[in-house]
């Protein structure tokens, strides 16, 4: 123990003043006789040694009292070691940076890593003194970024530090830090990173002019933080299920350093659909697949992927809008028609883009023979499929070919019908790639597995096959004993060879021309040439190529945009106010010069997770929704990794240079514990001389 104010012990002195009094007093004394209480002193010696207990107990506590009062004076205090970083009071510059981020949401013991680094900051403002000048920043931007000595105004800063759900941005936090400290006058210049140590939270290049001292203060300590995370959410559609069936496809990431088991459900609307689970060793990531239906009429469709049980709340939960698909017009020419309707060249093609001709499938479908596809207006089609089509005349294929170069997609299929030579000298514009000649496996040949083809290297990232597993049994399956060679090209900047079959004949061709696009099917659309149309892969190949040549893909997912991000609205003639209504009580409202003369407005603001829906107002009051531009907000995927790194390279003192830091220690002030036994003393010898007075065993000295 130690003494601010050693000088007044002195004042230990003063407990002899009772004893000084009391001898003074009993020297000066009269005594009187009194028989009667002779006679008691006499006949009761109890009584005689209770009082002169209570005399001396009484004179004990005033010297107490006397010497706790010099003690008191002298300021005694301890230290001890200090679990955080070495603050020394006085004039000084600090910077203390809180980690706000959606990160800071995780719960450890009870608390949330943000709440821990308050509490911490709270503690820095009493060590660093009255006259201090600090400041507060948050990692994602705000706090009080100017340097006051009003400690009242920073700790009311501290206690509103709102959880964001931003990504922390560190290393902007750390610039504008020496910024401030840069203009600062003081000697002693110090940060404090009140963060959780992670690649997102502290960067990975920085470094601090000498003089200024860095320190990071985890609120985390050294316990690891676990978390698991919903990164991403996939909407495409699962015809499996039919012609509404959706596949939804939630990325789970394992952020810890041990296995765990993600519990997850699916919810589309208010209503959940599916749960299941995913393993995951430590580090690792998977998907997790769920299906689902649109219900009759629906258009769109608001999905949700949550996790069940973690820590961190703020990624647990993923959000994806999906809208219904957009009408496709084709036009299907039949180059072989047939009475029997099975035996038709179109019968399979009709049947996969409309199955159980339902009005929902998204397809209108015109047919037509080469013969009537003259009269015929180009335009009001998305896609035209010519299969198994004789040589059309040079004007119809100058029509056709003019429609592709303004934004139209055509499928040319194989048959009987074509001539490989004819179609490369009349129909050379509206072919993918030049043709060679037929091969027959069959012709003078039994029957075998040899005597046929099988799909081959499949891109499967394509989205013509992007909805098949990698095996896709529904296509490789299928044999071929009759397809079209295609004849060799140098032409590859705008084509490009989407499968093959096994023996390295190219079997589907792309091509881009103008604005459009050109499909070659080497083989036919019906059962002629090849089984595929038998095949379970045959309704999502034909479904997919047509949404893709019509560039209106089977499920469109609206946009997704991550939170801090801005959104693009559309205007539509007439909105004269633009209502946003996002999670919760989120409003927002868009107006004015805003959409005066736009086209489209820049919505900013989004800082929390979840959906938003947009209507629109006109001149005359009426309010409507545009479920179309409903959009999702996500956290950033990569938010989640709270892996802890070593802060060794970052953290410096200084006043005393690399590598030469001192023990921290804190100063503990015990005269308040003393003043309170002062107190208390005072308390007894007053309860003790009242008592004496009442039964008359103490005098006056």
């Amino acid at each position: 123990m130690s003494f601010l104010s050693p000088l007044m012990l002195l004042g230990l002195l003063g407990a002899m003043i009772p004893i000084a009094i009391h001898l003074q007093g009993r020297r000066k004394a009269k005594v009187v006789p009194f028989a009667a209480l002779d006679f008691l002193l006499g006949t009761d010696k109890r009584i005689a040694k209770r009082l002169m207990f209570r005399q001396v107990l009484l004179l004990a506590f005033r010297m107490l009292i006397c010497m706790v009062a010099a003690i008191i004076l002298a300021r005694p205090y301890t230290s001890c070691r200090s679990l955080g970083p070495k603050v020394a009071q006085g004039p000084q510059a600090a910077v203390l940076i809180i980690d706000n981020s959606a990160a800071a949401g995780y719960e450890l013991d009870g608390q949330t890593l943000l709440s821990r680094s308050l509490e911490s900051a709270s503690q820095l403002l009493v060590q660093l003194g009255p006259e201090a000048d600090v400041a507060v920043l948050t990692t994602t931007g705000g706090g009080k970024e100017e340097l006051s000595r009003d400690h009242l105004g920073l700790r009311e800063t501290l206690n509103s530090t709102p959880l964001s759900y931003r990504k922390a941005r560190g290393d902007q936090a750390l610039q504008r830090a020496l910024a401030l400290l840069a203009g600062a006058g003081h000697e002693r210049k110090s940060i404090f990173l009140l963060v959780a140590p992670t690649e997102a939270t502290l960067p990975t290049a920085f470094e601090a002019p000498a003089d200024i001292g860095v320190r990071v203060l985890s609120p985390s300590k050294k316990a690891s933080l676990e978390n698991l995370a919903v990164t991403d959410l996939e909407v495409s559609t699962d015809t499996s299920i039919g012609s509404r069936g959706l596949r939804i496809t939630a990325r789970v990431s394992n952020f810890g350093d041990t296995a765990q088991v993600a519990h997850l459900s699916l919810r589309v609307g208010d209503e959940i659909v599916a749960r299941g689970e995913v393993s995951l060793a430590p580090h690792e990531s998977k998907n997790k697949r769920f299906s689902a239906s649109l219900s009759e009429g629906v258009r769109t469709a608001e999905i949700q992927v949550e996790l069940q049980d973690d820590a961190l709340e703020a990624d647990n939960i993923r959000y994806v809008v999906a809208n219904a698909r957009d009408e496709v017009s084709v036009l299907l020419v039949n180059g072989d028609a047939r009475a029997v309707r099975h035996e038709d060249e179109l019968y399979y093609v009709e049947a996969a883009l409309r199955p159980g001709d339902r009005s929902d499938s998204g397809t209108i479908i015109a047919r037509a023979t080469p013969e009537n596809l003259g009269p015929l207006t180009l335009s009001d089609y998305d896609v035209i499929i010519l299969a198994n089509v004789p040589v059309l005349p040079g004007a119809q294929v100058r029509a056709l070919s003019e429609w592709v170069l303004a934004g139209g997609g055509l499928l040319v299929s194989m048959g009987d019908s074509v001539d490989a030579d004819r179609y490369n000298r009349s129909m050379g514009p509206l072919l993918a790639q030049e043709l060679r000649s037929a091969l027959d496996l069959r012709r003078g040949r039994k029957r075998s597995p040899q005597a046929e083809l099988r799909l081959s290297k499949l891109e499967l990232e394509h989205p013509v096959f992007s909805v098949f597993a990698k095996d896709a049994p529904g296509l490789y399956s299928a044999s071929f004993w009759q397809v079209m060679l295609l004849g060799p090209t140098t032409s590859v900047k705008n084509r490009r060879v989407l499968a093959r079959f096994d023996n390295g004949a190219a079997a589907l061709v792309e091509a881009r021309q103008g604005k459009g696009t050109l499909m070659l099917l080497s083989s036919t659309l019906d059962r002629d040439w090849n089984n595929l149309a038998i095949h379970p892969g045959f309704l999502p190949f034909l479904q997919q190529s047509v949404r893709h040549l019509a560039s209106k893909p089977l499920q469109r997912a609206n946009q997704q945009v991550l939170v801090g991000d801005y959104v693009p609205i559309d205007i539509g003639a007439g909105d004269v106010r633009i209502e946003i209504a996002g999670p919760g009580r989120e409003r927002m409202v868009l107006e004015g010069d805003k959409i005066e003369g736009h086209k489209s407005a820049r919505l900013d603001g989004i800082e929390v997770p979840g959906l938003y829906h947009v209507s629109s107002v006109d001149g005359s009051g009426a309010i409507k929704a545009r479920p179309e531009a409903t959009f999702a907000a996500n956290l950033d995927p990569t938010l989640g990794d709270l892996t802890l790194k070593a802060t060794n390279s970052l953290e410096r003192d200084g006043t005393r240079g690399e590598g030469e830091q001192a023990t921290p220690s804190r100063r503990i002030e015990l005269w308040h514990s003393i003043a309170a036994l002062l107190l208390l003393l005072l308390l007894l010898e007053s309860c003790l001389s009242l008592v004496g007075r009442r039964t008359g065993l103490v005098r006056d000295s």
